[in-house]
């Protein structure tokens, strides 16, 4: 800063223009920074192309912009106090600098932007670490661009006073591409953010309808999915597999890029396929709640809602038409609360990463030493050492992880050889033959998937249930390789395959993932009676209708929705049409771009309205309430004064020092209101289990310990604990029991040992061979 004397000098419009300089010359930077990376994942073909052209005269219009609205501070705090404008000014830069390179950095990772959503994604945690790493990097290296422009423009000192009257025309520019088509390729990230957060604020979303609960219904028509099976007398197992990223575009009748999922293939070829599908949601947490109850989104999924809301899934309807209910995940799901929409809806088996033990072999760690759980082999191994035929029908979810990033799959550098060998056998054009090979990785998962689900399927078909079982297999998104249209990371194969189908079928009719509870309930309403609720809130019409319904496409982590109604979308405002292979052309049509936008606005505002005030189906007509507040306010007034955070690990450790001080009745209401957030605390469930037993309240103590032993097989906690309760509620035979199911999950520890032999001693009726056989195991150890 120049002073003469005691005096600062007032800044004027050159030292303004440099700072204006420098901001777009670091934004240019940020262009080139994109371009290079998107040509490093395959996705771009050359470095100069017309998108980089229009990103740059984005970010020139956006300067002009900023430099019109800040020229007006700069001046006005500069007179009132000399070097506070300029400061404002550098502050002001800098942030928008900042904000656009982490905006970029999870753009090149992810393919979309970052809207009003940006603070729910970083506080659920969905903005992974390299993410946040590699944006903090660009931040430090776009401010030192920043800086450099700003000192280099010293030597031009007396040019810059001429050239701030040409940001008008630099902001007419601007003016003249909001007119164009936007794509996120070629938009100001920063500025994306700023239109978003403004049309949010100034959007109406509030429901004004008359309807209590807009989306409840009484009667609906099914589709006759029905009759494309030669169905038994007895209700079918269903069995839903949804394979993590899997586009539309590798697999099915009309895959451009098939030959990566050989298995599905042959599978799609004896299935009933849907070729026009898509997924209502990216996130998995999402898929899977619009396949099982085809409920709304809610503002940050529907899982991430804290109020409780009341509805009826396919889980719940079937788990009470007799169903034995099951979800199989090699992750962990009390991630995004995932766990407590199993246990809400009272799902009987809950497989996750907590549960498989140390005979199972954990995915590969990624760059910053995570892993996702345990790749697909192991998932489906560990499901065929749980399986038990029983005459009663099964309803089973499976989730598989392996072809998610980062990738780390058994056998990676055998795979990908697989890849680069189907690459150059295939007819693939020179550009998207070079594209896979950059990503060999994503492929080389991909095939791996298709591998271990051909080998669950082999599994699957020795099983008595498999005869008379109805397999749906979808995807979440369409997310390994980056995508060409607003609709095509939606595009999602779907297909029914059964041993009781008359016949193959491709099926053109435009649908989603809400459309299959209506579907598969309106078989069962229709051909076994089942019983549905009296309400249903379901927003998907079925599989086989025809698109009467809005169907809602939310982004990743909800960044954006999207909206499909009568074959045409609405996408960041703009309309189109709906073609073959859901490719979009622009819309002219005036008076339906209207009615679509009326019916947008509508739904954003029944979603928010249902999903704010348990609104889903009116109170007492769901199968398992949940919207029960568990806790009363001068219950939370406590909690709230001992733990107020989102580290339940600390919370446990709270409840257990009051517990083993003598404050049982409290530890008790910390313990339930863990597990009311995070059902999953197995910690928390043997503690209340302990706290029963010492309290002599002997069978309470016994059902939650058995509850944790079948949730987490392999955790020795628990065994210890229950052991302990048959020992002081001199229950020893039940012993016998037990170390069949520490047997059967490799789990030998010394100390359960001896609790084991303590309760045999105690029995009457001495079981030698157990004996012998506990005895053994002990010297083992020992």
């Amino acid at each position: 800063m120049e002073v003469k004397g005691n005096i600062k000098k007032i800044r004027d419009l050159r030292d303004f223009t440099r700072l204006v300089l420098g901001f777009f010359l670091s934004l240019v930077v940020l262009s080139i920074y994109q371009q290079v990376r998107l040509i490093q994942a395959g996705v771009l073909d050359a470095f100069f192309s017309k998108s980089i052209l229009l990103l740059v005269l984005n970010h020139l219009g956006f300067t002009a912009l900023l430099a019109l609205i800040l020229v007006f501070a700069f001046r006005y705090f500069e007179i009132k106090k000399p070097g506070l404008g300029y400061r404002i000014t550098v502050i002001a830069f800098c942030l928008f600098l900042l904000a656009e390179a982490l905006l970029v950095e999870y753009y090149v990772r992810n393919y979309e932007l970052l809207g009003t959503n940006i603070w729910g994604v970083i506080a659920k945690a969905n903005m992974n670490l390299g993410t946040i790493g590699y944006g903090f990097l660009l931040m430090l290296f776009a401010l030192g661009i920043f800086r450099l422009s700003y000192k280099i423009s010293s030597s031009f000192y007396d040019l810059m006073g001429k050239m701030y009257p040409f940001t008008i025309v630099l902001l007419a520019l601007f003016l003249s591409t909001l007119m164009a088509d936007k794509k996120p390729i070629i938009e100001n990230k920063a500025q994306h953010l700023v239109q978003s957060s403004i049309n949010s604020l100034f959007e109406a979303n509030e429901y004004k309808g008359k309807e209590e609960y807009p989306l409840a219904q009484q009667q609906w028509q099914h589709d006759n999915l029905a009759s494309f099976f030669k169905l038994k007398e007895k209700s079918p197992n269903i069995v839903v597999i949804v394979i993590d990223g899997l586009g539309a575009e590798f697999t099915g009748t009309n895959g451009k890029y098939r030959g990566f999922t050989p298995f599905l293939d042959g599978l799609a070829q004896k299935s009933l396929y849907w070729e026009n599908f898509v997924s209502n949601s990216l996130d998995m947490q999402g898929a899977i709640t619009s396949i099982t109850g085809s409920l709304p989104y809610g503002t940050d999924g529907f899982l991430m809602t804290e109020q409780p809301l009341d509805r009826n899934t396919m889980f719940s309807i079937l788990k009470k038409d007799g169903y034995r209910t099951g979800f199989y995940y090699g992750g962990n799901t009390s991630l995004n609360k995932l766990d407590r929409f199993l246990e809400q809806e009272k799902v009987d088996v809950i497989l996750d990463k907590s549960s498989f033990g140390d005979k199972y072999q954990l995915q590969d760690e990624d760059q910053a030493g995570n892993t996702l759980g345990f790749p697909d082999g192991e998932l489906y191994r560990k499901w065929g050492s749980m399986y038990a035929a029983m005459e009663q029908p099964k309803l089973k979810l499976l989730v598989n992880l392996s072809s998610r990033k980062p990738f780390a799959i058994p056998d990676q550098h055998a795979y990908e050889e697989k890849v680069l060998l189907k690459i150059e056998e295939a007819q693939f054009d020179k550009a998207t033959k070079k594209r896979f090979a950059k990503n060999k990785s994503a492929l080389a998962a991909l095939m791996y998937a298709d591998a271990s689900l051909a080998r669950f399927f082999k599994m699957h078909e020795i099983t008595k249930e498999h005869p008379n079982t109805i397999y749906l297999i979808t995807s979440n998104a369409n997310m390994l390789l980056p995508n060409q249209n607003g609709l095509d990371r939606f595009h999602v194969p779907f297909m029914i395959y059964s041993p009781l189908l008359k016949e193959a079928k491709a099926i053109e009719t435009l649908a989603s993932h809400n459309d299959i509870v209506p579907s598969i309930l309106g078989i069962m309403q229709s051909q076994y009676e089942t019983k549905l609720p009296k309400y249903m809130a379901w927003l998907g019409d079925g599989l086989l209708h025809e698109n009467k319904k809005p169907i809602p496409l939310w982004g990743k982590s909800g960044s954006s929705l999207e909206m499909i109604y009568h074959n045409h979308l609405l996408a960041d405002g703009d309309i189109y049409s709906i073609g073959a292979d859901l490719k979009l052309t622009e819309s002219d049509n005036d008076v339906l771009e209207d009615s679509i936008k009326r019916e947008y606005k509508f739904f954003k505002s029944v979603n928010r309205y249902v999903t704010e005030y348990n609104k889903l189906v009116p109170q007492g007509t769901a199968i398992y309430k949940v919207s029960k507040q568990p806790f009363s306010k001068e219950e939370l007034v406590w909690l709230n004064s001992v733990f107020n955070g989102n580290n339940f690990d600390n919370a446990f450790e709270t409840a257990k020092k009051l517990a083993h001080s003598g404050n049982q009745k409290r530890a008790l209401l910390l313990c339930d209101y863990i597990l009311d957030q995070v059902p999953t605390h197995t910690d928390a469930l043997i503690l209340k289990g302990r706290i029963y037993a010492w309290g002599k309240n002997y069978t309470m103590a016994q059902s939650l310990l058995e509850q944790a032993i079948r949730k987490h097989p392999t955790y020795e906690d628990a065994y210890a604990a229950l052991l302990d309760v048959y020992y002081w509620s001199d229950q020893n035979e039940l012993v016998y029991q037990i170390y069949q199911t520490m047997q059967d999950n490799n789990i030998k520890s010394l100390e359960l040992i001896e609790k084991v032999e303590r309760s045999i001693q105690k029995t009457e009726e001495f079981d030698t061979q157990i004996k012998t056989k506990v005895t053994n195991l002990y010297f083992e150890e020992e």
